[in-house]
């Protein structure tokens, strides 16, 4: 596989010949520095760290697998994705995003893992660096703390650039959702909606952020922290399978450093998103709640004419008065963000809210599901 890039256009890795590579890794680095002395006469772009931050749900760790697993072929390029900063699962197991930087920096322990992060940016002298983590863009929301990373990019020589990869909010609310549920009590649907169409973000007791889906607002929070013209948005389109996204965000380092072409990359994981099923959005809703019974008996139970194959299906939870609601909340705020640059968040029209009617259907019955297992859960929420 060859990709060409130009100016015209929790997944983990595990590490058991970490020097070996290295070395390979630092001869395909030294032989680009030798490239580019050769061509010390033509203007070079300024050395940059790219700090991708997220969003969540949009296709992050598939992106962070992709750039761990072609660590060799970037560095060809003069493009570093750096072993330090990541988290570790377990002796030679590790995160493939950077997330013990953003862990580091949230718990106020402002060197820990950037010291490392430093000293293998010095070593390799490469002409840009990529960090990435979802976990990043909290930071954005406590004053001062993403100012270390900035601090040590100068430091460096390098000029810190972030990017975010913004996703249409019906269907990010559907997926972090899921998300939330997987880990903590999932409120009503009907609050979550209310919450995001009144304030613009939602919040969760379990995060110490609040969740903006006003983009506008995020964008200009990021670059009142890394400066006008270092920040840029991109769009995750689920329409389009993870090879887009990866091909998107390498377009995005090849404008930044005047060109990129990446030989033989290869994809270590499957090209298209899972969804998650409506069974499997109500089983981790009953685990987390506390309570102990079968869902799929459940739903036969108390809605006999459900029919059971559908509990195998991409759970669905929008309905059409749910995306309007959405449309006239952030319409004006995508199309701004589309416009300035360049790109084409697809939430900006009354068509994009439109639905058939068969999803109108699903939607209701599967929201009606959701409703019936937060009631038979509610017996087992904390009481305060």
């Amino acid at each position: 596989m060859s990709i060409r890039y130009h100016l015209s256009g929790m997944w983990v890795i595990r590490s058991n010949s970490a020097s070996h590579t290295q070395s390979v890794e630092a001869k395909a680095l030294l032989q680009h520095n030798l490239t580019r002395k050769q061509h010390k006469r033509m203007p070079l772009p300024p050395r940059r760290l790219i700090l991708h931050v997220g969003m969540h749900k949009t296709g992050t760790k598939a992106l962070q697998a992709y750039l761990a697993a072609n660590r060799l072929q970037l560095a060809q390029t003069g493009v570093h994705y750096p072993r330090a900063g990541r988290h570790r699962l377990e002796e030679n197991l590790y995160t493939a995003g950077h997330h013990q930087i953003a862990f580091d920096l949230a718990n106020d322990d402002r060197n820990a893992s950037l010291v490392d992060v430093a000293k293998e940016i010095r070593l390799v002298q490469a002409a840009t660096v990529v960090l990435s983590s979802e976990e990043f863009l909290p930071l954005a929301y406590r004053p001062g703390v993403l100012d270390a990373i900035i601090a040590m990019a100068r430091e460096l020589g390098y000029e810190p650039a972030a990017v975010i990869v913004l996703r249409a909010q019906p269907d990010y609310l559907e997926s972090i959702y899921s998300e939330i549920a997987k880990t903590s009590f999932a409120s009503n649907f009907d609050d979550f909606i209310e919450q995001t169409t009144r304030d613009g973000h939602f919040t969760t007791p379990n995060y110490t952020f609040p969740f903006d889906l006003a983009y506008t607002a995020v964008v200009g929070r990021l670059e009142a922290i890394f400066g006008l013209g270092n920040v840029v948005a991109r769009a995750y389109r689920r329409d389009r399978d993870l090879d887009f996204g990866h091909s998107d965000f390498l377009s995005v380092v090849a404008h930044m450093r005047g060109g990129l072409q990446l030989e033989n990359a290869r994809n270590p994981l499957p090209s298209t998103n899972e969804r998650v099923t409506l069974l499997q959005l109500l089983a981790n809703i009953v685990r987390t709640r506390g309570a102990n019974f079968d869902v799929a008996a459940f739903v036969r139970e108390r809605f006999p004419h459900f029919e059971e194959a559908e509990l195998g299906r991409p759970f669905f939870l929008m309905t059409r008065a749910d995306r309007r609601r959405l449309l006239s909340r952030f319409a004006l705020d995508n199309a701004a963000i589309n416009t300035r640059f360049g790109i084409a968040i697809p939430f900006v029209s009354e068509a994009d809210a439109a639905i058939s009617d068969a999803d109108e259907a699903r939607a209701h019955k599967h929201r009606a599901l959701l409703g019936a297992v937060l009631q038979a859960t509610n017996y087992c929420l904390p009481v305060n």
